[in-house]
């Protein structure tokens, strides 16, 4: 089965959705399942940027960072052909 699991986003609980979005990713994986993880804060970026924003856990964004992120960006992944595919 394939799942899309979309963490992160641009609110201030960035950092507590990364790390539940981490553990639920790694226990999906370990049940053999293919999971797409999907940041929409980056937009149309979101998958390609997910996996590296899980893999450097500790670089979470500062609030002034986050205040950089559009809402916009939400709908943009969303919007895109990432989910084309799940």
């Amino acid at each position: 089965m394939k799942i899309a699991v979309l963490f992160g986003g641009i609110s201030t609980e960035r950092n507590v959705s990364i790390s539940g979005g981490r553990a639920v990713i790694e226990a999906l994986r370990a049940k053999g399942h293919d999971v797409i993880a999907v940041d929409p804060a980056y937009g149309k970026d979101g998958l390609r940027k997910a996996e590296a924003q899980l893999n450097n856990i500790e670089s979470y964004p500062t609030l002034e960072e986050l205040k950089e992120f559009s809402p916009r960006s939400l709908m943009e992944c969303v919007n895109s052909e990432i989910f084309d595919d799940v």
